[in-house]
């Protein structure tokens, strides 16, 4: 009905006829019911809105009946699992779960029975494929307007990218990133797991084979670290196919692989080893050459009541007698190495007391000017007073503070004693205000975390000036895996960077050129045949002068004994050495003693 003013009603007529007289006249009567068409047309636009969200929506949703059969599906959720509205519609929605998760099915009882409204849960649907979707359910109870339980809503999301993102990750953190193997915390985990095993099975053995490459360092120094990390990469897949599908092999680190074997017998731990000595005996593929490699190999065998760090400890102990013995051999543990063993870990803790009873010393060996005789410098060199052997050097315990993850700590109380003693002798000795002291530092050490943070800590609280500090990196370091990044580091504090032992690793020029060198150090090797005539003799000492000078690197020369090796360093240029021809390493009491006798005389 339009009203005067143009606005339409809507309106409901009846008519009654009398029925004795239809022509005569109709009792009619009209009601407004323009506000239940209103209310109406809403409800419809509100289903529809509510149908075409239900149907669009990104996440799979269905309605199940009390009993968890399917009312209502959208298309997302026939995605998820793969199958037809019609295949869906009147089934139970349990029966597209992966069997193995049945156990996150929704509670529908409980709910029903007045429990939590909702239930959360994550698990897999299988596909009509048989592939699987991992997804994050919400399943709730509706009830109606008596409060009484109605249907169930269930809304499913894929989580299939996530949940491989979160496989992958915890892959990584359990595997090698170089060769994909297992690393050392997943190998430990799976050895104690085998030899947990051994306790419920009862006389059964579990194996371990520590391998080692009797040739990595070789391959890195001459062919860099791409092609050590190669030979790791291309050894790791000959060794994979070399045991058995039950076996664990495992990368421990570095060039170091480790073999668990369970249920094994002598006879067939050999036949493993010769299976892994066949691995290697063919040439490996590096740098576009053909590379030989050996091997050493030790066995530990151990069941019941034996714990997998002393099983890998023993292993690891056959691993170093098969390098003293020679390399590319195996040795397995028995009770003689017992005693070798305990005689290293003696060494362990009683360097561990040294640490923290102040028993190493810093002893100081002058670098001189060679054209003056005047002191340029100091380089920091470690000892051990122990209370039994007495003064010991550092090849009787540096190697055996790497092996045991004791070095940094050794390595950053060097660096502490020496800026400390520098800054003191700078305030105490005339003419030392200038002095530099040298402090060597291991590829150990280079790869430890905190390093930057260490020395940055040790100048500042010594006062010393950054560029007063030299830090020493063997030639072989300088160009190992993320040590770029730490030099740089370093030489943005200030400190000074130089390159042990040069001439004995076979850098490249372009490792050079790119790294921040401040000082190459001539080798005592090529130093002590500078006193001959032969031009061979000084070949290389040559071509380090002449490279040092096209990269405006300064030199020093190690060794130097007699004049006639000074006089030869003076012709070839070369301005800063040290060796026995001045001093040998010092206490820091003999060198303020050494100090006032010779600052003087400079008789070289």
């Amino acid at each position: 009905m339009r009203r005067p003013d143009g606005e339409v009603r809507w309106v409901h007529e009846s008519f009654a006829l009398d029925a004795c007289d239809p022509g005569s006249t109709a009792l009619g009567t009209m009601h407004d019911v323009t506000a239940m068409r209103t209310a109406d047309a809403d409800r419809r636009a509100a289903e529809a809105q509510l149908r075409r969200s239900f149907e669009g929506a990104a996440i799979g949703m269905i309605t199940t009946d009390l009993e968890g059969h399917v009312l209502t599906v959208n298309p997302a959720f026939l995605d998820i699992v793969g199958r037809t509205h019609a295949e869906v519609v009147g089934t139970r929605s349990a029966q597209f779960m992966h069997p193995e998760d049945l156990v996150h099915l929704t509670p529908r009882s409980a709910m029903i029975d007045g429990g939590e409204p909702s239930y959360v849960a994550e698990h897999r649907m299988l596909r009509s494929d048989a592939s699987v979707s991992w997804v994050q359910k919400t399943s709730t109870l509706v009830r109606d307007d008596d409060g009484a339980p109605a249907f169930f809503t269930v809304q499913l999301q894929d989580i299939s990218a996530r949940r491989a993102a979160e496989i992958e990750l915890a892959r990584r953190a359990a595997h090698d990133s170089l060769t994909g193997l297992p690393n050392r915390e997943l190998l430990v985990d799976r050895l104690e797991q085998a030899l947990a095993r051994t306790i419920r099975g009862g006389g059964e053995h579990v194996s371990v084979v520590f391998v080692d490459v009797d040739q990595f360092k070789d391959v890195n120094d001459e062919l860099g670290h791409a092609a050590g990390d190669a030979l790791l990469v291309q050894l790791a897949r000959r060794l994979q196919a070399a045991v058995r599908p039950g076996d664990t092999l495992a990368r421990f680190g570095g060039d170091e692989f480790v073999l668990v074997c369970e249920g094994v017998g002598r006879a067939e731990v050999d036949q493993l080893v010769a299976r892994v000595e066949g691995a290697v005996s063919s040439p490996f593929q590096l740098a576009g050459r053909d590379v030989g490699v050996t091997v050493s190999a030790g066995i530990a065998t151990g069941g019941a009541g034996v714990s997998a760090e002393s099983l890998m400890h023993d292993a690891d102990s056959a691993m170093y007698r098969a390098k003293q013995a020679g390399r590319a051999r195996t040795v397995v543990f028995d009770d003689a190495m017992v005693a070798t063993a305990s005689a290293r870990l003696d060494v362990e803790r009683a360097l561990r007391t040294a640490l923290a009873q102040d028993q190493l010393e810093v002893h100081y060996q002058p670098v001189v000017d060679t054209g003056t005789g005047a002191v340029a410098g100091l380089e920091a060199l470690v000892r051990w007073r122990h209370p039994e052997r007495g003064l010991l050097g550092p090849g009787a315990f540096l190697d055996l503070a790497e092996e045991t993850g004791l070095l940094p700590a050794v390595g950053s109380w060097v660096l502490r004693r020496a800026t400390g003693q520098l800054v003191r002798w700078r305030g105490q000795l005339r003419g030392a205000q200038e002095l530099w002291v040298a402090v060597n530092l291991s590829g150990r050490e280079l790869s430890a975390p905190g390093l930057v943070d260490t020395v940055a800590g040790a100048l500042a609280d010594s006062g010393l000036p950054p560029g007063a500090l030299h830090l020493e990196l063997a030639e072989a370091s300088a160009g190992g895996e993320g040590v770029a990044g730490v030099l740089d580091a370093l030489h943005a504090i200030g400190v000074r960077m130089s390159v042990d032992d040069f001439g004995t690793g076979y850098s490249s020029l372009s490792s050079l050129q790119d790294l921040p060198i401040d000082t190459l150090k001539i080798d005592r090797s090529f130093v002590a045949g500078l006193a001959s005539r032969a031009p061979d003799e000084r070949s290389i000492v040559t071509t380090v002068t002449s490279l040092a000078a096209a990269l405006g690197l300064a030199v020093v020369a190690e060794g130097v004994e007699t004049l006639e090796q000074l006089d030869a360093l003076r012709g070839l240029g070369v301005g800063t050495a040290q060796g026995h021809l001045w001093s040998a390493a010092l206490t820091a009491e003999e060198l303020a003693q050494w100090w006032f006798e010779h600052r003087e005389s400079a008789p070289f």
